[in-house]
C-alpha cells in the first residue's frame, strides 16, 4: 500500500516553515496522497533574491558531478519516484 509522503519545501536551500501546507490527492481516487510546506510572498522574494545575485561558477566537471549524482540517486529511488508520481495503492 502507499503511504502519504509529507515533504517540505526549500528556498536557497533553506527549509520553508510556514503551518500553510498543500495537500495532494489522488486524480483516480481523490485520497491524500501528499502534502508539502507552501512558500508565502517572502519566501518569493528570497528565492528571486538569490537567484538574481547568483552563485558559485562551476567548471564543466562539477556540472558533470552533480548530474552524475542526481542520477544515480534517481536510479536508487527510483520505486519511490514512480509511486509518488502515480499514487497507486
Amino acid at each position: 500500500m502507499y503511504t502519504a509522503v509529507n515533504k517540505t519545501s526549500y528556498v536557497s536551500g533553506t527549509p520553508v516553515r510556514s503551518e500553510n501546507v498543500l495537500q495532494i490527492k489522488s486524480p483516480y481516487d481523490n485520497r491524500i496522497v501528499g502534502s508539502v510546506t507552501l512558500a508565502n510572498k517572502t519566501h518569493s522574494v528570497q528565492a528571486i533574491e538569490m537567484a538574481i545575485k547568483g552563485g558559485k561558477k562551476l567548471s564543466r566537471y562539477e556540472r558533470y558531478s552533480i548530474l552524475e549524482k542526481t542520477r544515480q540517486l534517481l536510479i536508487e529511488r527510483k520505486e519511490e519516484f514512480a509511486q509518488t508520481i502515480s499514487a497507486y495503492p
